[in-house]
């Protein structure tokens, strides 16, 4: 009798352990994933910025192209 106490409690610990591992892991994949998500906007923000950037350069180059073929027009 004695082996058998002793074997239902090693498998009541091992599963204890077993669910701890699972909740670990769980936490973990939802650190992880609220990690990604926090870079991957960081890099749409960054991107969102260059993109406004560039815009601005490219109406300046034209603002400054037509005002140039204007005058030459003249």
């Amino acid at each position: 009798m004695r082996d058998t106490r002793k074997t239902s409690r090693n498998e009541a610990l091992e599963e204890m352990w077993r669910a701890s591992e699972r909740r670990d892991r769980e936490r973990r994949r939802r650190e992880n994933g609220a990690r990604w998500y926090a870079f991957h906007m960081s890099l749409a923000d960054a991107h969102a910025s260059l993109a406004g950037e560039h815009e601005a350069n490219a109406l300046e180059l034209l603002e400054g192209f037509s005002e140039t073929h204007l005058i030459e027009g003249e």
